[in-house]
């Protein structure tokens, strides 16, 4: 359906990106940091001991460079990669996320999530990316393969000076 297509077309727009000159890296997210709310889910851990495990996670949906894009950096298990669509759900959640779902696991890799059966395959830093002034908020990151909103950015690192690239970078999404 849609969804798939705009998958697939997110995809291709940060593949051709980041092949650009100039550009390290290149990513899609249904929100970029520091932009307001976006979409909150809140979840439990399906497979936990603990009866109050809660978290009210800001959800973001990526593309696979997402983190190397934004420097964020990962601390346990793995990234997205392009194996990541659809059949089983998966999520990579931050530091807090962790600690606020599976308050006495030191790895829950492997995990999975109340939201719709995502099982953990990552865990990042925690970010600022609600505010830089902000408390740290848990998040979730799921692949754009597998949920894609209608409305999303083009997260791009540059090797130089990034206005250089916008010109290239507008082409690529026209």
């Amino acid at each position: 359906g849609n969804d798939h297509r705009r998958a697939i077309l997110a995809g291709q727009l940060a593949d051709n990106c980041e092949a650009l000159n100039g550009v390290l890296s290149a990513s899609v997210v249904s929100m970029l940091p520091l932009t307001g709310g976006g979409e909150g889910w809140g979840t439990e851990p399906l497979d936990s001991t603990e009866p109050n495990a809660y978290a009210e996670c800001r959800v973001r949906a990526i593309t696979p460079a997402y983190f190397r894009t934004m420097g964020i950096r990962l601390v346990d298990g793995r990234e997205f990669n392009s194996k990541d669509r659809g059949l089983n759900n998966v999520a990579i959640i931050s530091r807090g996320a962790a600690r606020a779902l599976w308050p006495n696991v030191p790895h829950p890799i492997g995990l999975r999530i109340a939201a719709h059966k995502e099982t953990v395959v990552g865990i990042v830093e925690d970010t600022r990316a609600s505010g830089i002034d902000s408390e740290i908020i848990p998040y979730m990151y799921i692949p754009f393969s597998q949920f894609a909103p209608e409305e999303f950015a083009l997260a791009v690192r540059a090797r130089g000076y990034p206005m250089v690239l916008a010109p290239a970078v507008k082409a690529e999404v026209w």
